[in-house]
């Protein structure tokens, strides 16, 4: 992208705030925010195993609290509200029926995704990111975890920002300078 996506406009706010927003309108209070550069702000987690790309930030996030996580990129800012609430709702409502369910997610996307904060979850990704030639994509995690997916009516609120094109058509199609 040739800068931090977080830091990039998308209307009146980056997409760091947007997405902070996003979740604290859904109900969430504790927001994590995992970082590749500036460390030194304290806002930021720092990854416990730096360059694993986000199952790096994800395993930092579980160490860094006892809650279950429910994780978006930031690089996706058309993901609504009613989405992260919905979800949130399929993984308590499927909860109930498998207990040994991990993460939920909805299909045909890694993310968000809600990841239980447990023990074979961290171990899973302990050893994955500790292991060389270990495959860190979050596909690869969500195939060896125990979960569930949901259909998604809403594909476009999935579409990530990872070039300068992507960034400009996506402003251009939604009327943001």
């Amino acid at each position: 992208m040739k800068a931090n996506k977080a830091d990039l406009l998308f209307g009146e706010q980056t997409l760091q705030q947007r997405s902070v927003d996003l979740l604290r309108s859904a109900g969430l209070s504790e927001v994590l925010i995992s970082r590749n550069e500036n460390h030194e702000n304290t806002d930021y987690l720092v990854d416990i195993y730096p360059n694993k790309g986000p199952l790096g930030g994800i395993y930092s996030a579980l160490k860094q609290t006892p809650n279950d996580l429910f994780v978006v990129a930031i690089d996706m800012p058309l993901l609504n509200r009613d989405l992260v609430i919905r979800l949130l709702n399929f993984y308590d409502q499927q909860k109930v029926f498998n207990k040994k369910m991990y993460v939920a997610h909805f299909s045909h996307s890694p993310l968000p995704i809600y990841i239980e904060n447990n023990p074979v979850t961290q171990g899973y990704l302990h050893a994955t990111l500790t292991t060389n030639d270990s495959n860190c994509s979050i596909k690869q995690f969500i195939k060896s975890c125990q979960g569930a997916s949901l259909e998604h009516p809403q594909v476009n609120a999935f579409s990530n920002i990872n070039t300068p094109v992507q960034y400009n058509e996506l402003c251009k199609a939604h009327s943001i300078k």
